[in-house]
């Protein structure tokens, strides 16, 4: 019977056997040895017990900030370029049992009219201090010194337009450049720069598309895109008037464009993508007013073995 006592000893020692991960927080989903947090709002991510034994420590991350919105319409009537897309991080840390603060950025507000509200950037998105940036804005044209005016650095930079050609930077690791405005005199939009390339450059007679997204990262369970640019707005449509410049693949939202009877405004980007905003179109007639889309909100993902 010594022996039975010994093996019940034996198999009581639980405190010392090898343990995996568990936390909570966001909505979560397993595949595989994995389990995945989504956390579309701001949130915790608790680790309510750190691994034990063989298990991994290690956490994967994606965050993704909130898109700039699209450039609104100004005092001349040009079209407004694509917002950036918010940053796209990726990356590891190692889990402890700790809270770990989540806060997703929103997608930021369109601009309205040519004399309402300026079109902003998007805001952070970040794990503690893990942060990635906000999108850019597109630009507006304008005539005159005002710094508002032109396309802002982000995660992804917002494109250009006319009179104020040139689209911004993103961030290296995170994004990408918005696309040129044309300089020609002919009103067309560059789009926001995405996670997974450049905004085109706009041509003399279309806006430029928003770049695209990405699926990258092991905590993207279902390899969903994300974080695609904004179009940039455009003067002249495309022939048809049945759509205008398109927003990258991953949530960008379309540039506004002209029917040749009305305008339709740019659309915003998709929530909780990232996603920019559409420029704002030239509108009908030229002495009314179009406005831009907004920044689609992010999103911060994890994953861990948990089985």
């Amino acid at each position: 019977m010594s022996g039975f006592g010994y093996n019940v000893l034996g198999f009581g020692g639980f405190a010392n056997r090898a343990a995996p991960m568990e936390a909570t927080g966001g909505s979560t989903t397993t595949s595989g040895n994995y389990k995945y947090h989504y956390f579309n709002s701001s949130g915790t991510f608790q680790i309510t017990k750190a691994p034990t034994g063989s298990f991994s420590s290690t956490v994967d991350y994606i965050i993704i900030a909130g898109g700039g919105a699209g450039g609104r319409t100004t005092a001349i009537k040009a079209p407004g370029g694509g917002g950036g897309a918010g940053g796209y991080r990726t990356g590891t840390f190692t889990g402890n049992a700790a809270s770990y603060t989540i806060t997703v950025g929103g997608g930021a507000s369109g601009g309205s009219g040519t004399s309402g509200n300026i079109s902003a950037n998007g805001t952070n998105s970040s794990i503690d201090s893990i942060s990635a940036t906000g999108g850019g804005k597109g630009a507006r044209s304008h005539y005159g010194d005002d710094a508002n005016r032109l396309a802002q650095t982000g995660g992804s930079g917002g494109g250009g337009t006319y009179n104020n050609t040139s689209g911004a930077s993103g961030t290296s690791g995170q994004g990408n450049s918005g696309g040129n405005g044309d300089s020609g005199g002919n009103f067309e939009a560059g789009g926001g720069g995405g996670k997974g390339g450049s905004g085109s450059n706009a041509s003399s007679s279309f806006g430029g598309a928003g770049g695209s997204g990405s699926s990258t990262g092991n905590a993207n369970y279902n390899s969903a895109t994300r974080g695609g640019g904004g179009g940039g707005g455009t003067f002249h449509g495309n022939g048809t008037g049945s759509s205008g410049p398109s927003g990258g693949s991953g949530g960008g939202g379309m540039g506004g464009y002209r029917t040749g009877s009305a305008d339709v405004a740019g659309a915003s980007g998709s929530a909780n993508t990232g996603g920019g905003g559409g420029g704002a179109a030239v509108p009908v007639p030229i002495s009314g007013d179009s406005d831009s889309g907004s920044g689609g909100s992010g999103i911060v993902m994890v994953r861990y073995q948990y089985q």
